[in-house]
């Protein structure tokens, strides 16, 4: 039988990494308005650490507590190289969080109640899930876990969380915006427009500094993906993944990657273990790692001084942020 089954998320492998990189990163360009939540911090990258500084290690988990196998290849391979010029997951929190109070202040004193939707967070994972660190593998490598896909196959690891989320919007659609409160939030509507509370309190931990290349790490990050995609090891190694799936019986040709919310099933189980079993067969996931980090390190030797300046000034946002705060 040739089953042609493909979990959600699955794409041709040149979109599955621009969707992996477009989740991944957020700008912050010069005059962006964010959205709640939105630091502008491209997964945790908008400038930080003083290059050279040790990447936040990835926490201590007794067995079993690695459900997405992200920690374990982290353990082997250590933390994405270009995250060195970024932030930690606290510093951005902490920018968040300031940008939530700096608009709740702000719309206060317009007569407003702000609706908070909370900090950033440590960020998550390849699904944004369970605190996991964020990783840049998981849209083009998907499942690396045996244990995950004996368990829940393609479904993401924080579907309760989404489904949650995802009823909460569509509560909300049903309402009727207050104009007055759109206008103060956002300026939409607004007599002389302007960018509202939003990106006023983003504006207020956002230096201006026209030197900046605000979106070097973004562009590098792409680039790595790209380099890696198109490494002949990789291209080799995908193309047996591909042989060996179809010894499985899936016709597909490209890595599903996890987005189901509906309920686990026994077809897609199946599926996801032959998935990681046949990415074990052909070293698909080893090989992709390291031509990333290759490709992540010669970007950075290449771009330096950008990358220096990127992260002076995203270590002045976290010091605005903590000064806001502080107040």
């Amino acid at each position: 039988m040739n089953r042609a089954t493909a979990a959600p998320g699955s794409t041709r492998r040149r979109a599955v990494a621009a969707a992996a990189l477009a989740a991944l990163l957020v700008a912050g360009a010069a005059g962006c308005t964010p959205g709640p939540g939105d630091t502008g911090s491209p997964g945790r990258g908008t400038g930080g650490r003083a290059t050279g500084a040790p990447p936040t290690p990835a926490p201590d988990r007794p067995p079993g507590a690695d459900p997405s196998g992200n920690l374990r290849l982290l353990a082997e391979h250590g933390p994405p190289p270009l995250d060195a010029w970024g932030w930690t997951a606290p510093e951005a929190d902490t920018v968040a969080r300031a940008v939530e109070e700096l608009t709740a202040r702000c719309m206060a004193e317009r007569g407003f109640a702000y609706e908070r939707s909370g900090g950033a967070g440590a960020a998550g994972g390849a699904d944004g899930a369970l605190g996991e660190p964020v990783t840049h593998w998981g849209g083009f490598l998907g499942l690396v876990s045996h244990e995950r896909a004996r368990t829940t196959g393609y479904q993401v690891l924080d579907v309760e969380a989404r489904l949650a989320e995802r009823a909460r919007l569509e509560q909300e659609a049903t309402r009727t915006p207050d104009p007055a409160y759109v206008a103060a939030l956002t300026g939409e509507g607004a007599p002389g427009g302007g960018s509202g509370c939003s990106g006023w309190a983003f504006d207020q931990v956002t230096p201006a500094d026209p030197a900046v290349d605000r979106r070097i790490q973004e562009r590098l990050y792409g680039a790595a993906l790209r380099r890696a995609e198109e490494h002949p090891a990789v291209v080799r190694a995908l193309d047996g993944w591909v042989a060996c799936m179809a010894r499985h019986g899936y016709a597909i040709e490209t890595v599903p990657v996890p987005a189901d919310t509906d309920p686990v099933t026994a077809e897609l189980v199946d599926q996801a273990v032959a998935d990681v079993g046949c990415k074990d067969e052909t070293g698909l996931v080893d090989t992709y790692v390291t031509a990333l980090y290759d490709a992540e390190r010669a970007l950075a030797a290449e771009h330096r001084a950008e990358l220096e300046a990127f992260a002076a000034w995203g270590r002045e946002r976290v010091r605005l942020a903590t000064e806001a705060l502080a107040g």
